[in-house]
């Protein structure tokens, strides 16, 4: 079992982004949607949990 996190920890999480910046940081850095579109990605990220 996992031991709680503590509060100073969650205080240094980053932000979570939304899938369309999460998008734009990926394209950002140079990843480019050759074996996926932008779109398939999108509904990647937004839809697989596993």
């Amino acid at each position: 079992m996992e031991e709680p996190i503590e509060v100073t920890e969650l205080q240094h999480r980053k932000p979570l982004l939304t899938v369309d910046q999460q998008i734009a940081r990926l394209k950002a850095k140079g990843i480019t949607f050759d074996l996926l579109s932008e779109e398939e990605a999108a509904d990647l990220l937004a839809n697989d949990n596993d």
